[in-house]
Order: C-alpha cells, then sequence, then structure tokens
C-alpha cells in the first residue's frame, strides 16, 4: 500500500519524580495547601498527593487524586496532629514516576493560654514586676502582650511583646490597675483577650503626714510613760510607729511600740533619773511611711525628796518661834513640804498648809 495500515507510539519512560516544597513544623489552622516542583519538562501531565498519619501511608490517607496544578490543599485536618505528604507524577500516556521524598507537618488550631500573675495587693513604688504564664500545647509560645487599665479606664498595651516573665512594670501614677496578658504561638494563632482582669493592684506612692507628739513635761513621775501624738489618719495612716532612746540619734537603748493603730503608747520599766527621748512616725495601708516626727524629751522621776525639820532649841518661852528645815531632790527638785507636829505624846496634825522656804513660824 502506499500508506501504513495502522501506528502507534510506544512510550514506556516516566517523568521525573516530583519534589515537595519543604514543610514547616507546624502549620496553622486545620488545613495545608502542599505543593511541589513543575516535572512537565520530563512529561509529567498529572500530578497525584497524598497525605497520611503514619509514615508508611496506611493510616488516614486521603489525596488529591491526579491533577494538574502544582499544589493542593487537603483541608478538615486535626488540631495537633502531624501528618505525612508525598507527590508523584505521570505522563499522557500514564507512565507514573516514582514517589517523591517525605515531608511532614503537624498541624496547630489552638492558641496559647496566657495569665497575668499575682503583683500582690498594694505597691509602694511606681515601678513593680508582673509575672506571667503561658503554655501552648502544639507549636510554642511565640510572645505574649501585657494589657493594662488604671482605675476602671479603657485597656491599653503596655510595651511591645514579651517572652520571659516577670515583665517590668512603670506605673505612670497612683491607682487601682487590672492587668491580663494575650499569647501568640509560632504560627501565629493569637488568644482571645479575657472577659476579666487576671489580676489586680493599687499602686499607693504617697505617704500621710507626720504626726505630732504631745509636749513632754520635763519629768515625768514613776517607771513608766505614755506619749501621745495627733491624729493623721485623714491623710491615710492607718498605724503608728513611736520609739524611744537614751540619745538624741535614737542609737542608744531604744524601745519601740511596734506598728499600732492606737494614738498613744505606754513605755515601761523606765530607770529613775534618766531622759528619755522620743519620736513617732506613720505609714498608711500600702506601707508608705511618714518622716519621723519631731523628738519630745522627760526625766523620769520615782524618788521622793529628803526633807528634816531642824531644831528649833530644846525650850520655847513664847508661843510663837521658828522651825527649820532641810530639803533636797536629785531630779525634778523640791516642790514644797509640809510640817507635822505632836504636842505631849499625842496624835500628829498638819501645821498650816505648804511651804517652800525655812524657815516656818510656828
Amino acid at each position: 500500500p502506499g500508506s501504513p495500515d495502522a501506528s502507534t507510539t510506544v512510550d514506556t519512560t516516566p517523568p521525573d519524580a516530583p519534589t515537595l516544597t519543604a514543610e514547616p513544623t507546624y502549620t496553622a489552622g486545620t488545613s495545608n495547601t502542599v505543593a511541589w516542583s513543575d516535572e512537565s519538562g520530563t512529561g509529567a501531565a498529572e500530578y497525584y498527593a497524598e497525605l497520611a498519619t503514619d509514615t508508611g501511608f496506611t493510616l488516614d490517607v486521603a489525596t488529591s487524586g491526579w491533577v494538574a496544578g502544582l499544589s493542593y490543599e487537603f483541608t478538615s485536618l486535626t488540631d495537633g496532629q502531624i501528618y505525612y505528604y508525598r507527590v508523584k507524577a505521570r505522563d499522557a500516556a500514564l507512565n507514573e514516576s516514582g514517589w517523591s521524598g517525605t515531608e511532614s507537618s503537624t498541624q496547630d488550631d489552638t492558641a496559647p493560654a496566657t495569665s497575668a500573675g499575682d503583683p500582690g495587693s498594694t505597691q509602694t513604688t511606681l515601678t513593680f514586676d508582673v509575672p506571667f504564664s503561658a503554655s501552648d500545647a502544639t507549636s510554642g509560645v511565640q510572645y505574649v502582650e501585657l494589657w493594662y487599665q488604671v482605675d476602671g479606664g479603657g485597656y491599653s498595651q503596655y510595651g511591645a511583646t514579651f517572652t520571659t516573665s516577670p515583665i517590668s512594670f512603670i506605673a505612670g501614677a497612683d491607682g487601682v490597675y487590672d492587668f491580663y496578658t494575650i499569647g501568640t504561638d509560632n504560627v501565629d494563632n493569637v488568644e482571645a483577650a479575657p472577659g476579666s482582669p487576671d489580676a489586680s493592684t493599687t499602686v499607693d506612692t504617697g505617704a500621710p503626714d507626720v504626726p505630732t507628739l504631745t509636749a513632754e513635761p520635763t519629768y515625768t513621775a514613776g517607771t513608766s510613760n505614755t506619749v501621745a501624738w495627733s491624729d493623721v489618719n485623714a491623710s491615710g495612716a492607718d498605724e503608728y510607729y513611736a520609739e524611744l532612746a537614751t540619745d538624741t540619734g535614737f542609737t542608744l537603748d531604744v524601745a519601740t511600740s511596734g506598728w499600732i493603730a492606737g494614738l498613744s503608747y505606754e513605755f515601761t520599766s523606765l530607770t529613775d533619773g534618766q531622759i528619755y527621748y522620743y519620736r513617732v512616725k506613720a505609714r498608711d495601708a500600702a506601707l508608705n511611711e511618714s518622716g519621723w516626727s519631731g523628738t519630745e524629751s522627760s526625766t523620769q522621776d520615782d524618788t521622793a525628796p529628803a526633807t528634816s525639820a531642824g531644831d528649833p532649841g530644846s525650850t520655847q518661852t513664847t508661843l510663837t518661834f521658828d522651825v527649820t528645815f532641810s530639803a533636797s531632790d536629785a531630779t525634778s527638785g523640791v516642790q514644797y513640804v509640809e510640817l507635822w507636829y505632836q504636842v505631849d505624846g499625842g496624835g500628829y496634825s498638819q501645821y498650816g498648809a505648804t511651804f517652800t522656804t525655812s524657815p516656818i513660824s510656828f
């Protein structure tokens, strides 16, 4: 014949195996688009991608089917599950390449769980630490953001992002501060803001006014002394601290009241003839302390005077005569003396009232 009766093409050569694009360790969400190299130059016409939850590709297998494109999106994947991928090619004659190498990635569809920790109920400085906890079961926590509000106002972000706890926080002014954190994981899943703050603290850096000690007498009777001071509760004072010493520098024989709520304190077991110095300060509920008050002093006097009536002479020839006396006191001094007498062995009676100078005209 002038032409062939029939023809056929013999093609037994498969295309090259495609190469999967490298997969990240973690993939966000519940879908994953895998991609591969273009092997059309070696005859590839279609590609077949495969997914499984085991390296043998026998468990939970899903496929793209034969597709002409260079990528395929697998959907409805499970959060926290590691998936393995491979791909092959075939040409128009349906010659199939071998499988590509395997790539794997773990799906991460869950945001981190973070929480601002308790910085303490009160702060007496504007700079303090806010701790936080953060965890993520899959890709891990990338960073946290710290959000705060003052006295119930709107929330603002503090600084930028933080990776270590605690966060050094600088308050702008006194007030009640509320905190929460928002975490972002390593595939950019972002935690939702909570409905209420994780932690709160009160910043109080203002000290109460300095109390004023009640003036002390020069001498105080006995071996105890109750000191008193002004009420500065209106300026925030919650407690007071009184101090005693035997020197003006308050370094010797110091005794204290400790922190007390009252406006006076009794110091006991004091030494007769000793001068004592006193001062007091206040603090508020946040433990901010005022300065010390001015100093007051008093000398303890627990010893009575020594007095004696002098000899007026063995006999008197008039009904009026002088009775001398001597008197001394080592501490506060003699205020007055009383003269007592008896007649012919009878009972004693006080003569007159009190006397400050000798002799007494009797």
